[in-house]
């Protein structure tokens, strides 16, 4: 170097600089792009993330609207039982009354003609 003139050496030397800047600038670019590139990934994917989960909530809310309308007619099936259960037993305790009047009617039927005595209206103490 010390052959070459001081011109040429500093020339070189501001070269070399120049070429290290550039260096640095295009993996400072190089960087940024990457940078970028991340950035809008992450976006991508955060909002990828958010559907995901609107989609859960909306499955959610159908399962959870599915299993109510489920109760609903599971409810309404025993209501509808249990009108059945109390039909039926109106049906037999009126049964059981209507025997209950004949066998009534019957045995004053059987008072009458035995002895003349005719049994009067019913009642009884209730505690």
């Amino acid at each position: 170097m010390s052959s070459e003139p001081l011109d040429v050496t500093l020339a070189a030397s501001k070269l070399n600089l120049r070429r290290y800047e550039m260096y640095l600038e295009t993996d400072e670019i190089k960087h940024k792009s990457n940078l970028c590139v991340y950035e809008a990934k992450y976006i991508q994917n955060k909002r990828i993330l958010i559907d995901e989960r609107k989609q859960e909530r909306k499955e959610e809310k159908r399962r959870i609207e599915k299993e109510y309308w489920k109760n609903e007619k599971e409810k309404k099936k025993i209501e509808k039982e249990n009108k059945k259960m109390e039909m039926k037993n109106k049906k037999m305790e009126m049964k059981r009354e209507k025997e209950n009047k004949k066998m009534e009617r019957e045995r004053e039927k059987e008072m009458e003609k035995t002895g003349g005595y005719k049994l009067r209206a019913s009642f009884c103490w209730i505690f």
